[in-house]
This record gives structure tokens, C-alpha cells and sequence, in this order.
């Protein structure tokens, strides 16, 4: 039951700092930097194109990306400290990559990433007082199991194509994560 409360929280602080990030982004209009700065990556010049014309009506401040990986590094340092180092050893990786494509600046990926840890240090903190509510949730989420479930799993796949982009420009640099 209680790794249950976790998982629900950590998806709550998960969704939450996504949407902060949105919140904050709305607010601060920062381009990228691939769009405002001259940035040389080893893609074919169409396909670089296609993919600097995406990024030119969206704004960079702060990363949801990185709010995501920081939000799930600290999710994951509850369940124990292995776990929480492959996290955060796989957040920098992505942090590192989105920066070095031009797709962000540090300053995006460190507000964001602190950001997302910000929220699941509160949520995974405040667990005792949401013990009532958490219970609540996953009650009604076990008596509606064929609602919640495929919810959940559709959550799951659009949470997933967040990162189809960053799989599908290591492919293109020859390197080869499943996915």
C-alpha cells in the first residue's frame, strides 16, 4: 500500500511539474538557443531544418524535460539510493544532450530539473498529511479499473514521446538506446 502512495505521488509530482514548467514558460519567452544562435550538429541540413522550424514558436524557459527527469530522480531516491543514482546519472545524460543540441540552455535545464525536485520534495515530504486523499485515490482507482487503467497507460505513452525526439536524434548520431 505505501509503494502504491509513493508511485501515486510521484506521478502527481511528475504531472505537476510539467505543468508548472508550462505555467512558467507562458510567462518567461525565451527562445532556444538553436533558433537565436548559430549551432553546427552532425544532422542532415534538411532534417535539421524541419526540426529548427518545431522549436521556433516554442519557448526554452524552463525545461519540462529537464522538470520531468528531476522530478523522477527524486521519486526514485525514495525508493533507495541505486535507483536514485542511475535516475539522476541518466538526467544529467539528457540534460548534457539537450544542451549540446542547442534545444536548451543550462539555465533552462538547471531551473527545470530543480524545479521538478522542488515539487516531489514536497509531495514525497507531505506524504502523512495526503495519506487520507492517496488512499482515496487509489481506491477509486481500483474500483474504476477499466477507466483508470487504460488512462493511466495512455498517460504513460504521451509521458514516453516526450523523449521520442531525443531517441530519435542519438539514432541519427549512431548511438542506439531501445525505446
Amino acid at each position: 500500500e505505501e509503494s502504491r502512495r509513493r508511485a501515486l505521488l510521484l506521478f502527481v509530482a511528475v504531472a505537476t511539474s510539467f505543468f508548472a514548467t508550462r505555467l512558467i514558460s507562458a510567462a518567461f519567452v525565451r527562445p532556444r538557443p538553436l533558433t537565436s544562435a548559430p549551432v553546427q550538429v552532425p544532422i542532415v541540413p534538411s532534417d535539421w531544418d524541419k526540426l529548427r522550424a518545431t522549436f521556433l514558436t516554442d519557448h526554452s524557459f524552463p525545461s519540462d524535460h529537464a522538470a520531468l527527469l528531476g522530478a523522477m530522480t527524486v521519486g526514485m531516491f525514495v525508493y533507495g539510493w541505486r535507483p536514485g543514482l542511475l535516475a539522476l546519472g541518466l538526467a544529467l545524460f539528457f540534460s548534457v544532450q539537450r544542451i549540446a543540441l542547442g534545444i536548451h540552455w543550462p539555465t533552462d535545464m538547471l531551473a527545470g530539473g530543480l524545479l521538478g525536485m522542488l515539487i516531489t520534495t514536497v509531495l514525497m515530504g507531505a506524504r502523512r498529511w495526503l495519506e487520507p486523499l492517496t488512499t482515496w485515490a487509489i481506491v477509486l482507482a481500483q474500483s474504476w479499473r477499466m477507466i483508470s487503467y487504460p488512462l493511466l497507460f495512455f498517460l504513460m505513452v504521451d509521458f514516453s514521446e516526450k523523449f521520442s525526439g531525443v531517441f530519435g536524434t542519438l539514432a541519427r548520431l549512431g548511438i542506439h538506446i531501445g525505446h
